[in-house]
């Protein structure tokens, strides 16, 4: 039996993935939805998204609840919370597992995944 795997639209990776994501921000919509961990929150790549968006005029809602690989109640938080705050689209910063689960992933088919630069 084969397996389908659903994967964001745009993974942006390496060394100034940061700097070239801001250029895709502006045609994903006006409120982005930020899927992270309490850990990478902490993160200066996380505040370097934030004031890309900032500069941009994007609003955002911040999920922080992934502690690990997402259960069933971490996906369901995050989907609830991405439709009741009407998010335009989806950035993961360093949590593509939130991504690519059954229920998160293509909330929208707008999604970008940045992973670049994250050393812990």
């Amino acid at each position: 039996m084969g397996m389908e795997f659903n994967a964001p639209r745009r993974i942006l990776t390496g060394e100034g993935c940061l700097a070239d994501a801001e250029k895709y921000f502006c045609s994903m919509g006006k409120k982005a939805f930020i899927v992270t961990g309490k850990h990478v929150k902490k993160l200066e790549c996380f505040t370097q998204v934030m004031g890309f968006l900032d500069k941009n005029g994007i609003q955002y809602t911040v999920y922080s609840g992934i502690t690990g690989e997402p259960d069933d109640k971490m996906i369901d938080e995050g989907v609830k919370l991405y439709k009741r705050e009407k998010c335009d689209f989806l950035i993961a910063v360093g949590v593509v597992s939130f991504l690519v689960s059954k229920d998160a992933s293509y909330v929208t088919g707008q999604v970008i995944e940045i992973s670049g630069g994250l050393s812990m």
